[in-house]
Formats: structure tokens, C-alpha cells, sequence
């Protein structure tokens, strides 16, 4: 008998993943064509892996988005660029996100933050840890790196919110008129507050990544100037800060939601890395992404049209049984653990994942020494997924023993 499956519009807001699952279960090819969202959905691993991988048959669409241009800061910034441009100045973000850098920026700027941000409410004895804590560390580190103040909280609290409004437009694809607005004046706004400090570090370079940009920029663009400075800081910030968030709030989730996971961390520290990267495959961050067939082609002997938009479903994909034993279940050691797609694949694969697997890992730490009883308020309201393009788990209600107490 056939199954009726509904639109991928069904399950904002909630747990995606029994939806996954019926996804594969009912479509012969693991690939559905979704009425509402006006795109092919992909749920394998394979698929959604090579739809990732090759560019030249699945396009990038930012170009095609209304307000990109404005909206991401310029016409060159990363991922507006193509081909050979776009090649030369990710490998250049990559160099400058690689384990050893991003071992300097946790020390200079990540455990400040965090231990400042916890010091706000570790007297309490209780918090809601999303608000306190997730949905700030993520924009206030990109916010140092690229030469904001980490004392100026008020400058850092408004990009936070900026960047917000620019996310809304990234799920919205840029077709809601009144959404776009929103992104362009927060886009000028994020404006005003970077370029005096672009125009500064041109003549007086410091150890940022503005200043890293200004020294090997023209070795990766012809003609480089101010605006493709502020394109790529532009990025940074918009792709640094919202998906650490959501991988910050789903591994806090699972702190508080699964005592003895937490009991075992506590216990083994070193298995916190492993944590993080299961966290990631397990309920992902950005659980779909937008592509666009460039010719007609086909996946898994679906047909698919040129024009058509496919999203690459990440999230489905890190629990394909085919790629992953038992996918259902969360198990720290994987031995392919890093096969998931929580960062996408090939040549737009997020550069500042070491960033956000950093900095998930200084939060657990840090909470686990800081608060060894930490554990779910249940008298607050309980946590559940939400979200659509990214999801993730809030509120996240916290109690523990406060010192003193």
C-alpha cells in the first residue's frame, strides 16, 4: 500500500527524524520530491554526499537568493564566489581554521568567554543554559577573532542579534519580502561596526584574521580591496556563530538529558571530543542544505531536472544504516564517526568546523568541572527540538548545587 508522505513542512519545530526514517523507508530511491518545499529531498548517505561533492552538477544558489549580494556582504565573498575564486579563498579560511590555529583562538578567546558567561549565573543554582550561554558564545567569538573587543558586550550582543535576522533570511531563501528587509538593514548595520575596524588593521595589523586577510588577500583575488575584506568577515560571522549554537544547545541537551552520559564525561574526560563528533552525526546542526541541478541528471535513478532545487538532508543522512551501525543509538567511538555530514562535504565544507567542535568541547568541559552536579530542571518547561533548517534542543533548563549553598 502507499504511503502518503507529507511535506518536510510538517516537522518544523519538531523531532525530524521518525520523518526521516519513513523518507526511507517509502521512497525506492531514497529520494522524494517534496510538493511544498519545491525541491528533491535526499536522505542517503551516497546521494546527499554527492550532491555535496560535485559542484559542477549541483550548484551553489546563493547567486540565484534575492538580497545575497547585500546580505553576505558583497559580491566576492565566499560563498558568492565560484570555481577557482572560490577554491583559492576557502583554502585560505581553512589554513586559518585548522586544529593548531583554533587551539590559540580557544585559549585567547573561547575559555574567557566561556567562564565569564558562566560566572553570570553560576551563584544561582539554576539557569536556562541556551539563553545564558549557547546562543551568545558562538557570535562573540567570531566577533573577536575578527577585531571586535570581547569587553565591548554591547557592540557583541547587537551582531549577535544582526546575525540573527540574516539567518532568518538564509532559511527563508530570501523570498520573504519582509525578512529581507530585515537582513538588509542588519547586514548595514554589521557594516558600520567592521569596516572602522577593516580600515584600521589595513595600516595597523594585528594577530586577527582581519588583519590575516588585508596581508594575503591579494594573493587570492585579483584587485582585492575593503569590500571583499568585509565580504569574508561578513561570512564568518554569519556561518561561525549560528551552527555552533545549535551543536552547543543539542550537547547541553544531551548533558542534562542523559544522566549517565554525563556521569561517564565527568568521569573520562578525554572522551569529550568523541562526545562532540557523535553529538554532531546524531542530530546534526544545519539538517538540510540548498542546491541547484545545473543539467538534467539523476540520483539513484531518479530522475532530476536542470533548474530543479535539491536539499542535500545532512541530518538523514548521518543515520543511514548503510554507512552507520545502528545509527539510532548514540555510541562515543565510532570508528567512522567523521563520515558524517554535520559540516557538509567537498568544496564548501564548513571552515570553521574546528571552530565550533572547539568550543563545544571548552563548554562541556568547562560545566562538567565548574557544576559536577548539573543536571535537568524539571520543574521548568522541558527542552524540545525546534528549528527547521537548523534544529536543535531549547529551552534547556539547569539546576545544580550553587558553591556556598
Amino acid at each position: 500500500m502507499k504511503v502518503e508522505i507529507p511535506s518536510y513542512l510538517s516537522v518544523e519545530d519538531a523531532d525530524p527524524f521518525p520523518y526521516y526514517e519513513l523518507l526511507r523507508d517509502h521512497t525506492e530511491s531514497g529520494v522524494h520530491w517534496d510538493q511544498e518545499m519545491g525541491a528533491w529531498l535526499t536522505v542517503g548517505h551516497a546521494d546527499t554526499a554527492r550532491v555535496h561533492r560535485d559542484e559542477e552538477t549541483f550548484r551553489h544558489p546563493y547567486w540565484d537568493l534575492p538580497g545575497a549580494v547585500e546580505v553576505q556582504g558583497g559580491a566576492r565573498g565566499i560563498l558568492m564566489l565560484k570555481g577557482r575564486d572560490h577554491t583559492s579563498v576557502h583554502r585560505f579560511l581553512i589554513r586559518h581554521f585548522s586544529s593548531r590555529v583554533v587551539d590559540d583562538y580557544r585559549a585567547r578567546y573561547t575559555k574567557p568567554l566561556v567562564k565569564r558567561l558562566t560566572d553570570r549565573f553560576i551563584s544561582e543554582g539554576r539557569v536556562e543554559l541556551s539563553s545564558a550561554l549557547a546562543e551568545h558564545l558562538p557570535a562573540y567569538v567570531i566577533c573577536a577573532l575578527l577585531g571586535v573587543s570581547i569587553d565591548d558586550e554591547d557592540v557583541l550582543a547587537r551582531c549577535k542579534e544582526w546575525n540573527d535576522d540574516i539567518m532568518r533570511w538564509s532559511e527563508t531563501f530570501g523570498e520573504d519580502p519582509g525578512v529581507l528587509e530585515d537582513a538588509r538593514r542588519s547586514a548595514r548595520n554589521l557594516a558600520e561596526v567592521l569596516i572602522p575596524i577593516i580600515r584600521d588593521r589595513e595600516h595597523n595589523p594585528q594577530d586577527d584574521l582581519v588583519s590575516a586577510l588585508w596581508r594575503e588577500g591579494p594573493n587570492l583575488l585579483e584587485n582585492w580591496n575593503e569590500a571583499d575584506v568585509l565580504a569574508q568577515a561578513r561570512v564568518m560571522l554569519f556561518a561561525g556563530s549560528e551552527t555552533t549554537m545549535h551543536l552547543l544547545r543539542n550537547a547541553l541537551y544531551l548533558l542534562l538529558d542523559r544522566p549517565d552520559l554525563r556521569n561517564r564525561l565527568r568521569e573520562q574526560p578525554e572522551l569529550i571530543p568523541g562526545f562532540v563528533e557523535e553529538t554532531l552525526r546524531y542530530y546534526g546542526v544545519i539538517h538540510f542544505r540548498i542546491r541547484t541541478a545545473a543539467v538534467d541528471t539523476e540520483l539513484s535513478g531518479c530522475p532530476v531536472a536542470a533548474g530543479d532545487r535539491i536539499h542535500p538532508v545532512n541530518s538523514a543522512a548521518n543515520r543511514d544504516p548503510s554507512r552507520f551501525d545502528d545509527p539510532g543509538e548514540f555510541r562515543i567511538g565510532r570508528e567512522n564517526i567523521k563520515d558524517h555530514l554535520a559540516f557538509g562535504l567537498g568544496p564548501r565544507m564548513c571552515v570553521g568546523a574546528n571552530l565550533a567542535r572547539s568550543e563545544a568541547i571548552e563548554v562541556v568541559e568547562h560545566l562538567l568541572e565548574r557544576l559536577p552536579d548539573l543536571q535537568l530542571d524539571e520543574t521548568q518547561e522541558p527542552p524540545r527540538m525546534q528549528g527547521h533548517m537548523p534544529r536543535s534542543y531549547t529551552p534547556l533548563h539547569a539546576r545544580w548545587t550553587a558553591p556556598g549553598a
